[in-house]
């Protein structure tokens, strides 16, 4: 078992105790952008020196490579006029407007049009390829489902040599994630509420017949009425990404899908590529927002041996986030186990966090990594009331019936699930939680918003149609994320010549 940590579960004993890490990784004083532009080893670089990089990688040779050749091989057997651009001048334009943050071909065509320099670089001379030929290569040899799969894979291997890169390790120690929401300007499939006289919301979703089907145009798009942050048309992403912004895992859906299930699949994601390549004795702490408070999503974190870092209430300062939170820290349920008596004189509030009946209690952290297994516990001491050990997911709170209805928590029964947030000590008002949450909102916010500020994501309403045009684009700029780190790397002397990865 991992060192422990001593933590007090009341906030103004907690400002005043130092904080004490203990198997915990201790978050960067300053977490910057691992790929950022204000990286000396990076400074300089352009839009059009970010697609080479791309387009020398090895990883793009083996993916898009056969196709891009096999392109080029039908159009030299036409009988009619020779074609005079190769798929792999066109391909990195279109790579160069999703790196230049451009929205558009023709937005794209007058940049390079007044970048003699980027021209060269691609290998376009004085003259660039139209705009109808550009559309032209993309309807006549791709469908759009094949080039997000391409791009998806590219991006998959990339991110594969990252992990091998040194510091990484430390840098996937500590996690963020989030959804975004991807406007559109075309219009989706508007349906019905489940339940025509009540408000929408998760258990009233649209899941009725479609309102508006002479005027879909985006049939794979999702649509959320009101005015909350997620209202609007179009996708979502679901991101996992580490402290210093790489991405490690992502899922694009419908706006309307619960972000929920969304992050189940950025998570298998995450198992798939990296948990592999992850050190199997060491753990990470993820902080996300309440809206991924759920117990299936606490399970695969454990599994994946990630700490959650995910509060029942928001910290925002709303009104009505002020009132939940009160709500959580008055509400005080007692501990039930008919075998150890000494836990009828501990208590726990709405957040899980731990008090003993005389309050002179505290609490510590046991978190630690045993042959590859996570285990999650918060264990309380107390010379007046005894001790106790709670083990996240082994208790639930229950009522009894024979007193009153009264709350409680008791243990489940073997191979039964319990509530996952009780007994993992990273609580609302624990002071490295707070720690783990401030961080979130300084590297987490940056790394959406320079998705926005740079590669033109999450900005604006976009003319992607479908879900794969969506994918095509993020894969495009994780790519480009992906490669600026091994490019840094590479200039820092960290990293060897790199092969492709295998598939």
């Amino acid at each position: 078992m991992a060192p422990t940590a001593d933590s007090s579960q009341t906030p103004e004993a907690a400002r005043k105790q130092r904080l004490r890490w203990g198997a915990l990784p201790r978050p960067a004083a300053e977490a910057t952008l691992s790929w950022g532009k204000q990286r000396e080893e990076l400074q300089g670089l352009t839009a059009a020196d970010v697609v080479r990089l791309i387009l020398q990688a090895p990883e793009f040779e083996a993916v898009l490579g056969p196709t891009l050749d096999a392109i080029d091989e039908r159009n030299a057997g036409q009988k009619a006029r020779p074609v005079r651009w190769k798929a792999r001048q066109l391909e990195s334009l279109l790579i160069y407007r999703r790196v230049s943050g451009l929205g558009t071909i023709k937005r794209t065509r007058e940049r390079l049009t007044f970048d003699r320099a980027g021209r060269m670089l691609l290998g376009f001379g004085d003259e660039l390829p139209s705009q109808a030929t550009i559309s032209r290569y993309l309807r006549q040899h791709f469908d759009d489902a094949e080039r997000a799969e391409l791009m998806k894979e590219l991006e998959r291997r990339l991110r594969l040599r990252v992990t091998e890169l040194p510091g990484f390790e430390d840098d996937a120690a500590i996690l963020g994630m989030d959804g975004s929401k991807i406007e559109i300007h075309h219009t989706p499939p508007i349906r019905a509420l489940a339940k025509p006289d009540e408000p929408p919301g998760p258990n009233n979703p649209r899941t009725g017949p479609i309102l508006n089907p002479d005027k879909v145009t985006a049939p794979e798009a999702g649509y959320v009425g009101g005015d909350s942050p997620k209202s609007g048309r179009g996708f979502q992403m679901v991101a996992i990404w580490t402290e210093h912004g790489t991405p490690l895992a992502w899922d694009i859906s419908h706006l309307n899908e619960n972000e929920k299930t969304a992050a189940g699949r950025a998570m298998q994601d995450y198992a798939k590529n990296v948990l592999p390549r992850r050190d199997p004795a060491r753990l990470a702490v993820l902080s996300a927002d309440g809206g991924f408070d759920s117990n299936n999503i606490r399970r695969q974190l454990q599994e994946l041996r990630i700490v959650p870092n995910v509060h029942r209430a928001s910290h925002g300062r709303k009104e009505s986030s002020i009132n939940n939170v009160a709500k959580l820290d008055e509400q005080r349920f007692p501990l039930h186990d008919p075998l150890k008596p000494a836990y009828a004189n501990w208590f726990a509030n709405g957040h899980g966090e731990l008090s003993c009946r005389c309050g002179d209690g505290h609490v510590e952290r046991q978190i630690g990594v045993t042959n590859g297994r996570l285990s999650i516990a918060s264990v309380g001491r107390c010379s007046n009331c005894g001790s106790v050990r709670i083990n996240a997911g082994k208790w639930k709170r229950a009522q009894n019936a024979t007193r009153a209805q009264i709350n409680r928590f008791v243990r489940v029964l073997p191979g039964d699930e319990g509530d996952r947030y009780f007994g993992n000590p990273l609580t609302f008002n624990d002071p490295l939680a707070s720690k783990y949450g401030r961080d979130r909102f300084s590297w987490g916010e940056s790394f959406h918003s320079t998705l926005s500020s740079r590669f033109g994501l999450l900005r604006d309403r976009c003319w992607m149609r479908g879900k794969a045009q969506a994918e095509t684009e993020f894969a495009i700029a994780f790519a480009a994320i992906h490669s600026l780190t091994l490019e840094r790397a590479r200039k820092q002397a960290l990293e060897p010549p790199g092969e492709a990865v295998a598939a």
